[in-house]
């Protein structure tokens, strides 16, 4: 989670003064979804098609934070997905709830 909120700072509001970043949780059906929205940049096109499936690069960081994230949430089960428009980019991470024992 911390890697998508680097992410939406360093690159959604490249060249914005300041931006938004909203998180929302919640359960549903056996799943925890955590929501991370922000209203900076949109990812482009060309980036997102292939975006969580092989590290990327940029001039700041070597891109293997969303891919390696992405990876570690698989090896338990869980993902992460993405959207992206004008003004909103929501990453949503997916977790299976632990089942409880009394």
């Amino acid at each position: 989670m911390l890697n998508i909120l680097k992410n939406a700072i360093e690159h959604g509001f490249q060249g914005k003064d300041r931006g938004t970043i909203l998180l929302d949780a919640y359960r549903e059906d056996g799943l925890i979804r955590i929501d991370i929205a922000n209203n900076g940049n949109m990812i482009p096109p060309t980036v997102s098609e292939s975006l969580l499936r092989r590290p990327l690069t940029s001039e700041c960081n070597n891109g293997i934070g969303l891919f390696t994230a992405m990876e570690r949430l698989r090896s338990f089960g869980s993902w992460l997905t993405f959207s992206s428009e004008p003004g909103l980019t929501t990453f949503s991470i997916t977790l299976i709830e632990a089942q409880t024992r009394h």
